[in-house]
């Protein structure tokens, strides 16, 4: 929970901090990508160690493994962009990156889905990781109507709500499983 707290910090001070100047603005939106990769990271390690019963621990090594190798990645990914990339160029690329560690870390969940049926709370990260990112990938609403959701409802807004849910909802998952123990 401290990470996903960090997120929002790290989020909060990049829009804050953007108008400095361009390097201030690349710098910090870098941080921010980073901190939301490392979150989903997090996230999908405590899937993969405490979630989920009977798991065949070789296979939940090597996503760790995986994981951990494609944060690394995309966090080289980010910091590699030039500054053109941080705005419309770079908005796919940044967008896969953070759903490829996102969704991998949830991939567990597709086995307890599997062994033990449809869980709301196993199936709702996914759903919500994926319409984050696509009305982030897409600037839905704020490209049929611009400047009318500059303050409330713009498209990264409603990524971080949708993330943060998810993350909430993945802890609850994590808890009521471990709790089974």
């Amino acid at each position: 929970s401290a990470i996903v707290v960090m997120g929002y910090f790290t989020s909060a001070a990049a829009h804050t901090f953007s108008p400095v100047s361009r390097t201030v603005k690349l710098r910090m939106f870098k941080c921010d990508h980073t901190t939301i990769i490392v979150c989903g990271c997090a996230c999908g390690i405590m899937h993969w160690r405490y979630a989920l019963h009977g798991f065949n621990h070789d296979i939940a090594v090597l996503a760790e493994e995986l994981l951990i190798a494609s944060t690394l990645v995309a966090i080289v990914i980010f910091w590699m962009l030039p500054p053109s990339w941080l705005g419309a160029a770079g908005r796919l690329l940044r967008t896969v990156c953070v759903l490829v560690v996102l969704l991998g870390g949830n991939f567990p969940v597709l086995q307890h889905t599997a062994l033990q049926g449809i869980d709301p709370l196993a199936v709702s990260p996914f759903v919500l990781f994926v319409v984050g990112g696509l009305f982030y990938l897409f600037q839905f609403p704020e490209r049929l109507w611009p400047g009318g959701f500059d303050i409330i409802g713009h498209s990264q807004q409603i990524l971080h709500v949708c993330f943060g849910f998810a993350h909430v909802i993945q802890y609850m998952f994590i808890s009521n499983n471990v709790q089974r123990k």
